[in-house]
């Protein structure tokens, strides 16, 4: 302490300096160093019940430097705090909460606990913010209710963290929080939003919650060889693991199912990431099945994208100089470069689009009709001049609606336009053949209806002989199906007329879908 210095060196402080401080500072913000235990309880104790007899004082904290254990219920016998302010507070020691009540907002920025922090059966009515806060020991919110934002921003725990049935009835925020140890969150209940984004978890962890009302967001966390599972969320409840590194994770199918967010609000391409990086946590922990129902739900993501036509497949592929061109307006572009010989087409388009009256239809298939004819009578040299006119019309057009296109531009955006519809189609007959391979059994089933069909169309179309003996019988016929298709071969049995190239196409079939099967099936049950 300075000589002549009337008041703490700590800043909005107007204490008297502790005697034996050696930077000029009270006896609460006074280093622990530089205070006996005696003379802080002392001065704490007459400072709390100073507090006590005030009507709606805050019980500020600021800055404290709590010197050993701190039983605010067992030894000041404060267990309400109305308004509670511990910014920047520093506990030495052990600082027990034990069922202890937060009328208001209870602050916890940046504290300091270095040893064990206790608020079990805690109760905060108001906000509680321990953001940037370090937990040095043991962190223990055992059964404490949370009625306000829980808010665990930054904040590092470098001992065990147990939320066990806790409860959060507003939003609990754990953004970028670091678990050092064991983080438990066995049995909490989570009513409104628990968020873990960017949450590292370096030693098992166990989030088990008994309940999740809204959401509850692992985005771009950390979190390996920790268990989620079981999640018990609710119906409308969402689930968001955008960017999150899952690595060895004990969750399963039936605690997602449903609950993915980007499904919900169909970001497809984003589903299609989250459920990619279920299937690999799924298969590092053995889960084989739940991978198998994860495969699907990613191909299942990706063919919905394709249908879709999502603004973001636009922008990569199309450009921003192309992305807001429809395609109606690429076939308006190519239906009149095609009819039309000349370079300008403005007045043209109006004259085909706009004008009115049964004359001006009757015009117009009139000169359709004249150019299909044209075309049918001298194709080759019909194509040739069409195909300059359209080459003309491309270089030099000066349509307001497409403004000037080259060819190039219009190839992109009529491929990009056919080649996700004809994705969507080819990832649609995929699902319904064979499951993308999760499915044998649906082969079987095409199996059956091949021979079938095939049995029928030998009933319509050629003949089965037999010893030069026609086949009159249906089951004499879907028996020549049947070894048809697996291939067993005709024995006695001789395809006639068309039956031949019908026998062709079901042996063909019978080999290609015999091998889909025993692929399929093998990928099912032979592991991974």
């Amino acid at each position: 302490m300075t000589e002549g210095q009337r008041s703490c060196a700590y800043e909005s402080c107007d204490r008297v300096p502790h005697k034996t401080s050696s930077d000029g500072h009270c006896i609460f913000h006074a280093k622990a160093e530089d205070k006996t235990v005696e003379d802080f309880r002392g001065a704490l104790e007459k400072y709390l019940s100073k507090l006590k007899e005030a009507k709606d004082a805050v019980y500020d904290f600021v800055g404290f430097i709590f010197t050993d254990d701190i039983d605010f219920e067992k030894d000041f016998g404060l267990n309400v705090f109305r308004r509670a302010d511990f910014t920047y507070a520093i506990f030495k020691g052990n600082a027990l909460f034990y069922d202890v009540t937060f009328k208001g907002d209870a602050l916890f920025y940046e504290v300091t606990f270095e040893g064990d922090a206790s608020f079990k059966l805690a109760t905060f009515e108001g906000k509680a913010p321990f953001q940037q806060a370090t937990f040095e020991g043991y962190a223990w919110f055992y059964n404490a209710i949370f009625k306000g934002n829980a808010l665990f921003y930054e904040v590092t725990f470098e001992g065990d963290a147990w939320f066990e049935n806790a409860i959060f009835e507003g939003e609990a925020s754990f953004m970028y929080a670091t678990f050092k140890g064991d983080a438990l969150f066995d049995n909490a209940i989570f009513k409104g939003n628990a968020c873990f984004d960017r949450a590292r978890f370096l030693e098992t962890a166990s989030i088990s919650p008994g309940s999740v009302g809204v959401e509850i967001s692992f985005s771009n966390a950390t979190i390996e060889n920790i268990i989620i599972s079981p999640l018990h969320l609710k119906k409308e409840a969402q689930i968001n693991f955008a960017g999150a590194r899952l690595r060895n994770t004990n969750i399963r199918r039936e605690d997602v199912e449903g609950h993915v967010r980007q499904e919900k609000n169909k970001d497809y391409r984003e589903a299609q990431d989250i459920y990619m990086l279920l299937k690999n946590n799924f298969h590092t922990i053995g889960r084989y099945d739940d991978e198998s129902w994860s495969f699907m739900q990613e191909k299942e993501m990706e063919r919905r994208s394709f249908f879709h036509h999502r603004k973001e497949y636009k922008e990569q592929e199309l450009g921003e100089k192309s992305k807001n061109r429809s395609i109606k307006d690429s076939l308006y572009c190519l239906f009149l470069a095609y009819v039309y010989s000349g370079v300008y087409a403005d007045e043209r388009i109006t004259e085909w689009f706009q004008s009115d009256g049964i004359s001006s239809h009757i015009r117009r298939l009139d000169r359709l009709f004249s150019i299909v004819i044209n075309l049918l009578r001298h194709p080759i040299e019909g194509i040739k001049s069409r195909l300059k006119s359209y080459c003309s019309f491309l270089e030099l057009s000066r349509r307001k609606r497409m403004g000037k296109v080259s060819p190039r531009d219009l190839f992109k955006i009529f491929w990009f336009y056919m080649k996700y519809p004809m994705k969507y189609a080819w990832s649609t007959f995929l699902k319904w053949l064979y499951g993308w391979g999760e499915r044998p059994w649906l082969i079987f089933t095409w199996c059956g209806v091949t021979i079938f069909v095939f049995s029928g169309l030998y009933c319509l179309i050629g003949d089965i002989a037999i010893k030069e003996t026609i086949v009159k019988s249906y089951g004499e016929k879907l028996y020549f199906s049947g070894i048809t298709f697996t291939t067993l071969g005709f024995g006695g049995y001789s395809p006639m007329g068309g039956a031949k190239a019908l026998a062709f196409i079901e042996s063909f079939l019978g080999i290609f879908s015999i091998a889909l099967f025993v692929y399929s099936f093998a990928r099912r049950t032979a592991g991974r």
